[in-house]
């Protein structure tokens, strides 16, 4: 099975390897999204600490 799973992933930390690893564990194909900015911004009403570029 693929497993997909997206987040803004700026700021990248433990939990986000933890969630990477669950994903994986759960289908024999990963893929991952990451977030735009102007998403993060429009959901978080906050900048990303690093943006996308």
């Amino acid at each position: 099975m693929r497993v997909i799973t997206f987040g803004p992933y700026n700021v990248f930390h433990y939990s986000h390897v933890r969630l990477l690893e669950c994903a994986k564990a759960l289908g024999y194909h990963l893929i991952v999204g990451v977030s735009t900015d102007a998403l993060n911004l429009s959901k978080e009403q906050r900048a990303p600490i690093y943006n996308e570029q």
